[in-house]
């Protein structure tokens, strides 16, 4: 998965139409946050991610795979009924 798209489905812009998402993404620090997600999920140094291009263009494409299984487990956390996240939660963090 290439970035911008792990950014438009992170910060769920991705269902916008192509106009909406595109003034959603000219909205005042949106590409700050995406640098910061990336950076965060990918384990590089942000200065590092904001040398990858507008939109992340020149990201290397060994991250794809790596943007897809964050992804695969955001998709899995958001779906999972709140009382399972509850007692995991409980179970890991107390």
């Amino acid at each position: 998965m290439d970035a911008n798209t792990f950014c438009e489905r992170w910060f769920e812009i991705d269902k916008l139409n192509k106009e909406e998402k595109e003034k959603a993404k000219k909205v005042w620090g949106y590409r700050a946050k995406c640098v910061r997600l990336l950076s965060a999920v990918l384990k590089k140094p942000t200065n590092t991610v904001d040398k990858w291009g507008s939109r992340f263009e020149k990201m290397p494409k060994d991250m794809e795979s790596s943007l897809f299984y964050a992804d695969s487990i955001r998709l899995l956390i958001k779906t999972m009924p709140q009382d399972l996240l509850y007692l995991y939660s409980e179970k890991n963090y107390i």
